[in-house]
């Protein structure tokens, strides 16, 4: 049986990771790597949700 998965909720828990990560090292050092291991998920997780890390860290601007 499929994991039923809130999309919506699991691309808030990666930005929120994101604003983390960049709260400790700032925007320039935050990579996916970190953004990742701080959501709990991998960088293949990361990659389902946003195309990019320009795209990961637009969407935090928002």
């Amino acid at each position: 049986m499929p994991k039923i998965v809130d999309h919506d909720q699991r691309r808030e828990e990666i930005l929120d990771a994101a604003i983390r990560v960049i709260g400790t090292v700032g925007i320039d050092h935050a990579t996916t790597r970190a953004i990742a291991r701080e959501s709990g998920y991998s960088t293949g997780v990361l990659s389902h949700y946003f195309e990019d890390k320009d795209e990961l860290l637009r969407s935090v601007l928002l």
